[in-house]
């Protein structure tokens, strides 16, 4: 089914509009044919709280528990079908893929009043939830398939699944249940439709793309063109997510203190780069450890060449003492490096990349007593800090956390999307940069501190799904940029019951004024004093024109005025000369 195929009738919504969403049924539609994947019947001891007996019913179980947070954490009238299987994915020994995911159709609303639904494409499950209809009854809304080769010895052999319920995986093991939360998002929008040329789709564009911006140009991704957004998916760490739910989270959820190297001399390549930490040795702080870099060179290899891995011990130690080591990744873990220049008296360690890219690479590993600082960056930071030192240029630098800014996120607080260099298909620009702290679900690789959580606190996906559209209050603004997401959709205004009859204008903040009086119902159960609330707001708004005398009466009609209640100016402010730009719907 195509979106141009599609009818959908503004007044369907409309009378939709008073109507309570429950939360999502979320369903599993297996493809597998019998004895494999989900009807996998190998035989296995129950894992982690699931109770599961066969490798197939464990991963029934698994996708069932990680349905039930999303299903828990959206409001839909209509459910969500997704159609599952487990198939070969292209995967090496060292590298794989654990899961594709997708939306089955994209869907357009010919609206005329963009407003209201942007006149954009939808993947089909959040289509069907602005409808509040199933569009299309004989279509999945998701499609998924999972590696069933995992662990195999060519692919990702020192891995395996792990089926358990209680986020106890271990490093070594890929969390089924954090896998299938990430897919999931995927599916209900948290991408763009296009990641491959980044093209504006039909012309149309896509709602995830809706709230991409480049900083480095000011433009948001809807008004470029073409080639400007494939340009700009090249621009690391420059793309960011600018819906307003998210900018409200980030506080909340990432890290106070971006990881950054900063180069102090030579002024040729001075200034601040982004970093990926590891998950040993000493967080970096605000303070930060200083100091001039040297590269570290350790011992010969098996072909007799001289290596600058730290993967053996460190020769130059008169060198790298009192300094801030610099070595290559490959040959051994990240641990045994730290190990190395630690132990040859450096300061701090900073690992390049040894191929071309974006920041892709998690260091992880345990080693206590490792307390120097370890950061990675890419080959094209890496070359520069090493033609520099080639040049006999001493090079001065920082390991820090700068406070101005939060971790995966610029400094006005919007989170940095992942773009790879080359892009990486299916992966850049469809998930958050991975120096992102805490560790967030969608992040290009599964981490193994990740929690089941899909909400701030701790994670920032729900926050995304809610300016997409997810919770959409049909107010007339675009859940991305309204100040007052789930605002009442009644025609008029309802207090605890009583219709006032006073009109529930809708305002371009996306507030409606039924919104100024939510805060009189925690002051009815924290005081008792609904109706001095009350009072209070309506004369506040009165005096802003907001509302009329007489709408102002009939508000009061519905409450039992008590002692006046003082509120603060900001309620005032908030509604100054709202009246002459409100929009009727």
């Amino acid at each position: 089914m195509t979106g141009s195929r599609l009818q959908v009738l503004l007044a369907a919504i409309a009378i939709a509009a008073g109507s309570l969403c429950a939360q999502a049924p979320i369903t599993l539609v297996v493809v597998d044919p019998p004895g494999v994947g989900f009807n996998d019947p190998t035989p296995v001891e129950p894992v982690g709280g699931n109770p599961g007996t066969t490798i197939g019913e464990q991963r029934l179980i698994a996708f069932r528990y990680a349905a039930a947070i999303w299903s828990s954490k959206l409001e839909s009238p209509t459910p969500i079908r997704v159609r599952a299987r487990f198939s070969a994915i292209p995967c090496t020994e060292k590298s794989g893929v654990l899961a594709t995911t997708g939306a089955t159709d994209w869907i357009s609303f010919p609206n005329p009043d963009p407003e209201i639904i942007p006149n954009v494409w939808y993947p089909i499950a959040l289509a069907n939830r602005l409808a509040e209809t199933v569009l299309d009854p004989d279509v999945e809304e998701i499609q998924t398939t999972f590696n069933p080769n995992l662990g195999q010895p060519d692919c990702l052999a020192n891995y395996e699944w792990y089926y358990g319920l209680d986020n106890h995986a271990r490093a070594d093991q890929s969390d089924m249940v954090a896998t299938l939360l990430h897919e999931l998002a995927h599916g209900l929008g948290f991408g763009p439709f296009s990641t491959q040329d980044f093209s504006n789709f039909r012309d149309r564009g896509d709602v995830f793309t809706e709230y991409l911006l480049d900083t480095g140009t000011g433009k948001p991704w809807k008004k470029m063109t073409d080639e400007e957004r494939a340009v700009s998916a090249a621009n690391t760490h420059a793309v960011v997510w600018n819906g307003i739910n998210v900018r409200k989270s980030v506080p909340d959820v990432l890290q106070r203190g971006a990881p950054t190297l900063r180069i102090v001399e030579p002024g040729s390549i001075a200034g601040d780069y982004y970093v990926q930490t590891a998950s040993f040795g000493t967080p970096l702080s605000a303070g930060g450890v200083s100091g001039q870099v040297a590269a570290a060179q350790d011992a010969t290899d098996a072909e007799g060449e001289s290596t600058m891995d730290a993967c053996s011990r460190i020769l130059n130690t008169a060198e790298v003492a009192g300094r801030i080591a610099l070595a290559e990744r490959g040959t051994c873990s990240f641990v045994q490096k730290a190990r190395n220049v630690q132990a040859a008296g450096a300061i701090g360690l900073i690992v390049t990349n040894n191929v071309d890219g974006t920041l892709v690479i998690s260091l992880t590993g345990e080693d206590p007593s490792i307390t120097i600082p370890v950061v990675h960056i890419t080959l094209a930071d890496g070359n520069a800090l090493r033609a520099a030192l080639a040049d006999f240029q001493p090079v001065r630098a920082e390991l820090l956390a700068d406070t101005a800014a939060w971790a995966g996120a610029d400094r006005d607080g919007r989170p940095m999307l992942f773009n790879a260099t080359p892009a990486a298909t299916g992966a850049t620009m469809c998930h958050w940069d991975p120096i992102a702290t805490p560790n967030q679900l969608m992040e290009p690789d599964i981490q193994d501190d990740l929690t089941y959580s899909v909400e701030p606190p701790r994670d920032l996906t729900l926050p995304v799904l809610r300016d997409l559209g997810w919770f959409a209050d049909f107010d007339g603004v675009p859940d991305g940029i309204d100040q007052c997401p789930g605002s009442a959709r009644t025609a008029n205004v309802i207090l605890q019951g009583c219709d006032t009859g006073v009109k529930n204008t809708a305002f371009p903040t996306g507030c409606r004024i039924s919104d100024y009086f939510k805060p009189c119902d925690d002051a009815a159960v924290d005081s008792g004093d609904f109706g001095a609330c009350v009072g209070a707001v309506s004369r506040q708004l009165l005096q802003s024109r907001t509302i009329d005398p007489r709408e102002s009466q009939r508000i009061q009609a519905c409450v039992t005025p008590s002692a006046q209640l003082i509120f603060t100016p900001s309620i005032r402010e908030a509604t100054k000369g709202v009246r002459t730009r409100s929009v009727e719907r």
